[in-house]
């Protein structure tokens, strides 16, 4: 939970936890923990400890989730047969009352295509658990791969937040990632969400992590610009660190690198697995310049500064290779992002009227970046570079 905790996050999401045998919902009881992953009383430590560091524990409580459909091809339309046996809302009701700050769902699409009207009692049950100084969240997700899809579930949801992987499948969507295909997709979804809060993820259980994905010039610019997006930014176990999908056959997910102990510190089972490197683990990363600094600064950023919390987004400048957008809020200070897809070095030229002539360096993803002011007529971009520069509001 230290380590969690110096990553600045508010919230964890853990789990599923409750007992599930793969596509027998028979045997699936969302309210009992399944014994190999632990007991009421170790989650209830957990609760308390995250309570003490100020983060909130959400829950996932996709009901097959060890099997095909999350959701076991349940007809929601239906009152009598399978659904019933579910419960999914008083599960709800029991989770929500052992102190849980929130509920995921994972799925969903296959309920709001059956009975969309489910999600709304959902949310207002969880709704009915807030209170002003313990709200309770309705996290639903989505593995949609169709920005199409994923954008009509956007519209159709009444959730608090919608899960999805459009970022990571934007930034997939060409190989290496297209500037202009990443701008085309980033204001869309920012349209389509109106004035719902957006989110944007990179990497998941279903997905992997997205250092597998992208080639290492990237690693640092998507953080960046996860981070410096609109809305809610969710990290996945390790990509902070850079974590590798490379693991046994048998397991699904690797290993956290901790240390350069045997398997990584992260359990004390025999394994055929090989020490990690120093600079692959959290030890190793601690200090500055490596990915998890680079992450700590910029979830630190984003949770002081107004503009990245609360502002206005507006593309500014765009072509194949590099995207610019500005984050404002009211008289508080502004944030130019810069972000340079390519390998190589790229010189941008902004000469919008309303930007300044020039801004100070407050982040950059390229450890050879000075922390200096520069002019915004001509600004360098090392290759894969994400720069967030700051700037004053002018009354």
């Amino acid at each position: 939970m230290e380590e969690i905790a110096a990553l600045k996050v508010k919230s964890i999401i853990i789990g599923p936890i409750h007992k599930n045998t793969a596509d027998n919902i028979n045997e699936t009881n969302l309210t009992e923990i399944d014994s190999k992953l632990g007991n009421l009383e170790q989650l209830e430590k957990l609760l308390e400890t995250a309570r003490r560091k100020g983060i909130k524990v959400i829950l996932d409580l996709t009901p097959n989730y060890k099997g095909n459909q999350e959701w076991f091809g349940i007809n929601f339309n239906t009152t009598a047969g399978s659904v019933d046996l579910l419960q999914e809302k008083e599960a709800f009701r029991y989770w929500l009352q052992k102190g849980l700050d929130g509920l995921r769902l994972r799925g969903i699409e296959q309920v709001l295509t059956s009975a969309p009207g489910r999600v709304v009692e959902w949310q207002n049950l969880t709704k009915n658990f807030s209170v002003d100084e313990k709200p309770r969240a309705l996290v639903i997700a989505t593995v949609e791969k169709k920005s199409e899809e994923v954008l009509r579930l956007l519209n159709q949801s009444d959730a608090d937040l919608l899960f999805s992987y459009y970022l990571r499948e934007t930034l997939l969507a060409s190989n290496p990632p297209n500037a202009t295909i990443v701008r085309r997709g980033v204001e869309s979804y920012i349209q389509s969400c109106g004035q719902t809060w957006p989110s944007w993820a990179l990497s998941g259980y279903e997905v992997g992590h997205i250092a597998s994905s992208l080639e290492p010039h990237l690693h640092g610019l998507v953080h960046v610009m996860l981070f410096t997006l609109p809305g809610t930014p969710f990290i996945y176990y390790g990509d902070e660190i850079g974590l590798q999908d490379t693991q046994p056959l048998h397991l699904k997910t690797p290993w956290m690198k901790w240390n350069t102990s045997a398997n990584g510190g992260f359990t004390s089972r025999a394994s055929h697995q090989p020490a990690p490197r120093l600079n692959e683990t959290v030890e190793g990363q601690r200090s500055a310049p490596s990915l998890l600094s680079l992450l700590k600064e910029l979830s630190l950023m984003k949770i002081k500064e107004r503009s990245l919390l609360y502002g206005e987004f507006e593309s500014v400048y765009g072509n194949e290779e590099v995207y610019v957008y500005t984050r404002i809020w009211d008289q508080s200070d502004r944030f130019l992002v810069l972000l340079n897809f390519s390998k190589l070095p790229q010189k941008v030229l902004l000469t919008d009227t309303n930007l300044p002539a020039e801004a100070t360096v407050e982040l950059s993803s390229s450890n050879e970046r000075q922390k200096t002011t520069v002019s915004l007529a001509e600004i360098q971009l090392a290759g894969g570079e994400g720069l967030v520069l700051k700037f004053r509001f002018v009354g």
